[in-house]
């Protein structure tokens, strides 16, 4: 009761997006951090709902020893509510995704802010809280993307200054794909989703600060991995237990009457890390050398539109426009255990023979990955 009158409307308010944002994470009874969705139940008000569990599922959460990050959402916000604070407030919202077919980077943010006076301003702050929120979750999310099986983003932007500058430039510069601005119980409350272009093959990325550019992708090419020329295993050499090689070669699919136009590459569910710096090799005497990677794509290609488009079917890549009319589709043999795409050495002839005479379709990175 002594909460119930310490809160105002708009401190329920928060309250009620910590819980929102508990209920759309899946949280659950178990974990300690559950609410009814009906918080009307049994004619019962919302104050006096939340202000008879708040601190009952504080202490499961502390009993079950939860570390949910959401659990803290909530005992968080009710003590900006005990303090009184009357700040925008921007919830923790959901991770972001990158969506790597189409080469977007999507977040959503949620934010809320002090009715206060004018309705109208405080929902343009409650908007603007969930864009700061939704950038964030952005920046997150970029983090954890793989520029190659050992560098990450976010490895690359605690070393180097000036590319995180970069990266928060294009983040800045990320659009807003759906908004929902509403009053909530007489106070605002905002739901941003938010998209940056992870490179510039989309029509909407022209003329748009990409991440691949941000990164510097194409100065990879100057590191001794990018060469990748290394000694063949005695055995398979996909070391990992699954999968093992296909007891024979499929043969490469393509119209051999006319030019090849592009490279799609099939996993065939086998494991792969997705990256923006793939590796693809095959065996030649003895060694694994270089077919596809950072060093076979021009540099200018590789700051706007990296190397590479991934496809979840083969009728997703083909209708890539970096596939062309004619795409060579390969079957991958096996993946290894530095996440390189091994490809049969027959094939990797075929790439070779179809670049020459002015066709080099690698050089201009249109290749796809299916997996």
């Amino acid at each position: 009761k002594k909460t119930e009158q310490l809160m105002s409307p708009y401190h329920w308010n928060i309250l009620e997006t910590a819980v929102r944002i508990t209920q759309s994470n899946g949280a659950t009874e178990k974990s300690g951090c559950y609410i009814r969705n009906n918080i009307h139940q049994s004619g019962e008000s919302q104050k006096g709902f939340f202000a008879k569990n708040l601190l009952g599922i504080y202490s499961v959460a502390q009993l079950l020893r939860v570390s949910n990050v959401f659990c803290r959402i909530i005992v968080i916000s009710s003590l900006i509510c005990s303090f009184g604070w009357t700040g925008a407030v921007h919830a923790a919202g959901e991770k972001g995704a990158v969506d790597w077919p189409n080469g977007f980077v999507t977040a959503v943010g949620y934010g809320t802010a002090a009715p206060g006076n004018n309705p109208a301003k405080a929902m343009l702050n409650a908007r603007r809280a969930a864009e700061i929120d939704a950038q964030r979750a952005l920046l997150e999310a970029i983090k954890g993307v793989h520029i190659d099986t050992q560098t990450t983003v976010g490895g690359t932007l605690q070393r180097d200054v000036v590319t995180r500058t970069r990266v928060e430039g294009v983040i800045r510069g990320a659009t807003i794909a759906n908004q929902d601005v509403k009053m909530v119980n007489g106070s605002p409350m905002a739901t941003v989703t938010m998209r940056l272009c992870l490179d510039g093959r989309s029509p909407e990325c022209t003329g748009k600060p990409v991440l691949v550019s941000a990164i510097n992708l194409d100065t990879y090419a100057n590191q001794p991995e990018a060469a990748v020329a290394y000694t063949a295993p005695a055995s398979a050499p996909n070391v990992a237990s699954s999968p093992s090689y296909p007891p024979a070669r499929r043969p490469a699919i393509f119209d051999r009457t006319r030019p090849a136009t592009g490279a799609i590459v099939l996993l065939d569910n086998q494991r792969f890390e997705r990256v923006l710096l793939p590796v693809v090799t095959a065996q030649q005497k003895g060694q694994y050398v270089l077919v596809y990677g950072v060093r076979r794509v021009a540099p200018e290609v590789v700051r706007t539109f990296g190397i590479v488009r991934y496809a979840i079917s083969l009728e997703q890549a083909r209708a890539m426009e970096s596939a062309g009319v004619n795409p060579i589709i390969i079957f991958a043999e096996a993946i290894d255990p530095n996440n390189r795409i091994a490809i049969n050495p027959e094939d990797a002839t075929i790439l070779e023979e179809s670049i020459r005479y002015g066709n080099n379709f690698l050089e201009k990175g249109r290749v796809a990955i299916v997996q």
